[in-house]
């Protein structure tokens, strides 16, 4: 999943907007755990329908994360506190398409950002490495 994590990040360069010119990866990491984690997980979802996507449990924090195999992530890797987040509800996802995001990139070269994202991913032949994912033991994050 790290390999996933990392390769989402290095093809945010890619996306020849000047906003991400020449960050660094830290910088990146920064865009999706600051406005950007719905996106950041909407990205995964694409490659990795099964996840489950939560939401932290104070409201202020608002910040989203996914699980896979019962390990929860987002752009910084795995997420040490597991309890403070719940499985996201049809209105919290409602609430996150409606209100995450950073608004001067919810468009990309005339694109919805996450479209985006994932023309370029799926140029990376990204086939194996979903292949490997998948194919690890586990099963979603139950609260």
């Amino acid at each position: 999943m790290l390999d996933l994590i990392e390769c989402i990040l290095d093809s945010t360069t890619d996306l020849k907007h000047e906003a991400f010119y020449n960050l660094s990866p830290r910088q990146i990491q920064y865009f999706y755990t600051h406005g950007g984690c719905y996106d950041f997980v909407k990205i995964v979802k694409h490659f990795l329908p099964d996840i489950t996507i939560l939401v932290n449990t104070d409201i202020e924090k608002a910040h989203c994360v996914f699980s896979y195999n019962n390990i929860l992530y987002d752009a910084n890797g795995e997420v040490e506190n597991t309890n403070d987040y719940r499985i996201a509800t049809e209105e919290d996802i409602e609430h996150m398409e409606n209100s995450f995001g950073i608004n001067e990139y919810r468009y990309i070269n005339g694109k919805p950002f996450v479209d985006a994202m994932i023309e370029i991913l799926e140029r990376c032949r990204l086939d194996s490495l979903i292949t490997r994912i998948k194919e690890e033991k586990g099963t979603s994050f139950h609260n």
